[in-house]
């Protein structure tokens, strides 16, 4: 994954590497920078820190086989969906309301 900052006169910066080897299928970014990702492949929901800590926050126990999406909502919560059909709501310490299938 690539950060291409956004300059000040609108015009794209210097890319940098933010992560790698990560098999994300859908991402997000909270408001201090960090990444939230969904990796379809390995089950999980991770947070990718800007430091480039990495911590999974979500995994089959929380429902989050198969996820394919992730994005926030105006309550700092994220929301999953799987191939399972079922919709995993998530706080940002991976504590997970399921609904579904």
């Amino acid at each position: 994954m690539v950060r291409i900052p956004i300059l000040e006169q609108q015009q794209a910066g210097t890319p940098t590497i933010y992560a790698s080897n990560v098999p994300l299928d859908d991402f997000t970014f909270d408001a201090e920078g960090n990444l939230y990702g969904t990796t379809h492949p390995v089950n999980t929901v991770i947070r990718i820190a800007r430091n480039g800590t990495r911590l999974t926050i979500a995994g089959p126990e929380q429902g989050v086989i198969g996820s394919t999406a992730a994005a926030f909502t105006s309550r700092s919560f994220i929301v999953v969906i799987s191939l399972l059909s079922v919709l995993a709501i998530l706080d940002m310490d991976g504590i997970a309301q399921t609904i579904g299938p």
